[in-house]
This record gives C-alpha cells, sequence and structure tokens, in this order.
C-alpha cells in the first residue's frame, strides 16, 4: 500500500495504482513554481487506461463564516470551482513541461494524460463543513459541478464531485479515512 496524507485525510493507494502528489515531485518544486502562483491538483492517478486528477478539500473543521460561504458559491474569485478549474490548468502546464525535459522521469511518466483517447477524469473530493444539511451539500456540490464543467469544457474530461464515501464507491481499493479530531 501507497499512503499519502492530504488535508487531514489518510489516503491508501494499493500498489498497482500509479499515484503521486504532483506538488511534491521535484520538477513541480524546482522548476515549476518559479511560475508565479503556480498550483496544482493533489493526486495523479493512472490507473486502466484512466487519468484522475484529484483535487481534495476537507471542510469539516471549518467555521461557519462569510469566507467559508463563498468558497461554496460560483462566479467569485474564491470559488472552489474556480480555484480547481486553475489547478487543472496548471498541472496539465506542468506535466507537459516535465514531458518536454528529460530532467523529470516521476511526472513524464504521465505523459499519456496528454492524448485524445485517453479517459480523463476530474475529481473535487469534497468533505462538507458540519453544518449545511444534505440537501445544502447536494445543492453546493451541483453548482460547483456545474461552474466546473463549464471552465473545463476544453479539457473534454468527465468531471466529479463527491465527498469520500461516494469516492470509495467510485475507487473501492482506494481507501480514505480521515485524520482530524
Amino acid at each position: 500500500m501507497i499512503n499519502l496524507i492530504e488535508s487531514n485525510m489518510n489516503f491508501e493507494f494499493p500498489e498497482d495504482i500509479k499515484v503521486i502528489k504532483l506538488d511534491d515531485t521535484t520538477f513541480y518544486r524546482e522548476h515549476f513554481m518559479k511560475l508565479p502562483s503556480s498550483k496544482s491538483i493533489d493526486f495523479l492517478i493512472e490507473d486502466n487506461n484512466n487519468f484522475l486528477l484529484i483535487e481534495v478539500k476537507n471542510f469539516k473543521l471549518a467555521l461557519k463564516n462569510k469566507d467559508t460561504k463563498n468558497r461554496f458559491q460560483t462566479g467569485n474569485k474564491d470559488s472552489l470551482s474556480l480555484e480547481v478549474a486553475m489547478k487543472v490548468r496548471d498541472s496539465i502546464s506542468c506535466i507537459l513541461g516535465a514531458t518536454r525535459t528529460s530532467q523529470e522521469n516521476e511526472i513524464s511518466s504521465y505523459k499519456n494524460i496528454l492524448k485524445h483517447n485517453i479517459n480523463l477524469k476530474v475529481i473535487l473530493l469534497l468533505i462538507p463543513p458540519p453544518f449545511y444539511t444534505e440537501r445544502e451539500n447536494i445543492a453546493i456540490k451541483m453548482a460547483l459541478q456545474v461552474d466546473l464543467k463549464k471552465k473545463l469544457k476544453w479539457l473534454n474530461a468527465k468531471i466529479h464531485i463527491l465527498d469520500d464515501n461516494d469516492f470509495m464507491k467510485m475507487k473501492p481499493a482506494i481507501k480514505i479515512t480521515n485524520t482530524a479530531i
């Protein structure tokens, strides 16, 4: 098993799934980060001709305030959908850059993500704050998904916004445990 921690959550990946934390790679840290305000998605996964770009947002310990509320609304500069779209854009650029240099095998081994016949999925793994009702959480996910699909239409990818339970149903081999108290 490969264990990676992100947003107070432990992810256990089986050995047969190829996964990296993009912002932990040498190429990202030493080259791509030289671009001001560069960002990346949390996990890049290759699994059976599928590529998953996964961004994890855990709001389990979030405060009930205006900043948190703004993250769940679309059409503003603090929106999660805008942040994720920009992270996907930057991550694709990083993969392209690593592929075009011979310096970085860790990222460039994912170069097949750039092929047109590859199944590409962008997943926002969203752990909602405890103060929203289930109905509010569903409405938030739907609004963010519609907005994210618009922003990433150029990528021709499947867009999913899932909580940890839905994610584990989609990828049962990957185990997630929340480490936040």
